[in-house]
């Protein structure tokens, strides 16, 4: 679990429940599939092109698929102790805990406030050549919202005040493209959390890791339960019969190693 420090004496962070940690089994060490040529260089992208028996497979054709095979079945839902992350018909279950701030009369709580994703679709950056899965959130103010439990009723919601999710409300989930089956899948490697959390008024000085605490449950939570539900086997299967169509119009009989380069997904026989 994540722990922060005091901030100026006034915050600490007290769980709702005792702290769990999900244990993501590491596979068996084996001799990589994957066998990457040097990344992000000029020199890299000549050295694919001239490979024997290296193919190259647009970006945009593997977005398209993976949008259809992953995104259309993922939802996340960021709501206390109802969060959640839905992908393939399974559901994982997101420990995202309030956030207890010490005050002098009455203390606030804060929390996840009922926040769904929209859609998900996967895309690629030329620039870094890796593949993502985008998934982005709706707002309408207040994500994270501040109660005041132990205030007379009509200052029990506005003494404590609500913090937005301002900008792109986006999580994205980096994905890592490898050899399956003799066809191509990809894992879930990595998370980040985009747009910026924004308390309503003037107590942000005072309270500097409120919004920090925030950004780093979800993305350690949405990335642990990820990383469960799609680095399965079986969804590793589904991956590569959906793509094995595809790799196969490119005849290349058994394939050894993938690698990005430019605007592509390149798949070498070695």
């Amino acid at each position: 679990m994540l722990l922060l420090g005091p901030f100026l004496g006034q915050a600490q962070f007290v769980p709702k429940k005792p702290a769990t940690t999900t244990k993501v089994k590491k596979p068996v060490k084996k001799t990589p599939e994957v066998r990457a040529i040097p990344a992000n260089t000029q020199t890299a992208v000549v050295q694919i092109r001239e490979t024997k028996g290296c193919r190259p497979l647009a970006a945009a054709s593997v977005n398209t698929i993976l949008t259809k095979v992953l995104a259309h079945t993922l939802s996340v839902k960021l709501d206390r102790e109802d969060s959640y992350i839905r992908f393939n018909g399974q559901t994982q279950r997101l420990s995202i805990s309030d956030y207890k701030v010490k005050k002098p009369a009455h203390d606030w709580v804060y929390f996840m406030n009922d926040v769904n994703s929209t859609k998900a679709v996967a895309t690629f950056d030329e620039q870094n050549r890796r593949f993502y899965l985008k998934i982005t959130f709706e707002g309408d103010r207040s994500e994270i919202k501040g109660k005041c439990p132990g205030c007379i009723n009509r200052y029990e919601d506005s003494r404590a005040p609500d913090i937005n999710w301002l900008g792109n409300r986006e999580l994205i989930i980096e994905l890592k493209p490898i050899v399956h089956n003799n066809s191509i899948a990809f894992e879930a490697t990595g998370t980040e959390l985009k747009g910026h959390f924004t308390i309503n008024g003037p107590v942000q000085a005072f309270l500097p890791g409120l919004t920090t605490y925030f950004e780093r449950q979800i993305m350690s939570a949405v990335e642990a339960q990820a990383k469960r539900l799609m680095n399965t086997t079986g969804v590793k299967n589904m991956m590569a019969n959906t793509f094995r169509g595809t790799v196969n119009t490119l005849g290349l009989g058994n394939i050894d190693t993938v690698e990005t380069g430019e605007n592509h997904l390149y798949i070498c026989n070695d």
